[in-house]
């Protein structure tokens, strides 16, 4: 049977294994936002240029 501090440590590991997850998806997310609001300005700055 596993100790409660064992126990503890891989609930921890779990933990930091799902928020790296997140993580992960969340800087996946915010570069494509960053590449939509790149090519809105480019469009923004051709449509101004007409």
């Amino acid at each position: 049977m596993k100790t409660l501090e064992e126990m503890n440590r891989e609930e921890l590991l779990e933990i930091i294994e799902v928020k790296n997850q997140i993580i992960k998806e969340l800087e996946t997310e915010i570069a494509l936002y960053q590449k939509l609001i790149e090519e809105i300005k480019n469009k923004y700055i051709e449509n101004n240029r007409k």
